[in-house]
């Protein structure tokens, strides 16, 4: 249980970052739109068909997905690191079914003989526990 605990704090940790990170892309990408809204048109050498400002955003945008790699990466071993535990739990769960039925089966044929109840009856009852 705990496990799952510390993996909920990660996986809040891992969408703060990315969250951050995010906001800091948009942050300078506003940035630069208020820069183009306050100059004038007659100083803008830059064209908007020239694609300056296209670059720059591209640019910026390439920089968060490389930021926000790490963070996905983090996500992807936390989410593994649950698989593997619902796994190694789902056959703890099965494992314990199957002593259970062969302790009941163990236990039906000492009764069987201990009282002699016919074999026909016991065999009943092993079809139908397994």
């Amino acid at each position: 249980m705990a496990e799952y605990r510390h993996d909920r704090v990660l996986k809040k940790a891992v969408e703060a970052q990315k969250a951050e990170i995010a906001e800091a892309a948009g942050e300078t990408v506003r940035k630069l739109a208020v820069e183009r809204l306050k100059r004038p048109a007659a100083e803008d050498g830059e064209s908007p068909t020239k694609g300056t400002k296209l670059v720059k955003i591209v640019g910026i945008l390439a920089e968060y997905k490389e930021k926000e790699l790490p963070a996905k990466k983090e996500q992807w071993k936390a989410e593994r690191a649950d698989r593997i535990a619902l796994e190694r739990e789902r056959l703890v769960v099965e494992r314990q079914r199957q002593i259970d039925n062969q302790r009941l089966i163990e236990v039906l044929a000492v009764l069987t003989k201990k009282y002699h109840v016919g074999v026909v009856v016991a065999a009943m009852l092993r079809n139908h526990i397994t």
